[in-house]
C-alpha cells in the first residue's frame, strides 16, 4: 500500500504548490468543483479506510492511522450533516483569504512531506 502513500503525497503536493503560488487559482478550481452534495462523502471515507489500510508500510503507522480517523470523520460529515450546514462549511471555505490558502499550502506540503519520509 506504499503506492497509495505515494500517489496521496504527490496530489498534497501539487495542490500545495497551487495554494502557495496560486491562491486565486486554487480558489476558482474549488468553486467548480466543491458542490454540497451527500455522495461527496465517498471520498474521505474511501480515503480514511486506505490510509488505515496502509498503516502498516509506513515507519508512522500511528500518524497514518490518524489521517485515516480525520478522513473517515470528515466522510461523516459530509454524510450526516444537513446539507444547510454542508453549504455554510463550502461558503467559509470559498470565502477565506488568500494567505489562509498558502498557510494551507505549507500545512499540506508538511503533511505530504512526513507521509513521504515515513515510506522510505
Amino acid at each position: 500500500m506504499k503506492i497509495f502513500l505515494w500517489i496521496i503525497s504527490a496530489l498534497w503536493i501539487i495542490f500545495g504548490i497551487a495554494a502557495l503560488t496560486s491562491p486565486a487559482g486554487l480558489k476558482k478550481f474549488y468553486t467548480g468543483l466543491i458542490k454540497p452534495v451527500k455522495w461527496l462523502s465517498i471520498l474521505p471515507l474511501t480515503a480514511g479506510l486506505l490510509f488505515f489500510w496502509a498503516a502498516p508500510a509506513s515507519s508512522l503507522g500511528w500518524f497514518i492511522k490518524l489521517l485515516g480517523i480525520m478522513g473517515l470523520i470528515k466522510g461523516l460529515f459530509f454524510l450526516l450533516c444537513p446539507i444547510g450546514m454542508l453549504k455554510a462549511t463550502f461558503n467559509w471555505w470559498l470565502n477565506v483569504s488568500a494567505k489562509t490558502y498558502r498557510l494551507y499550502g505549507i500545512l499540506i506540503l508538511l503533511i505530504a512531506g512526513l507521509v513521504i519520509s515515513s515510506i522510505l
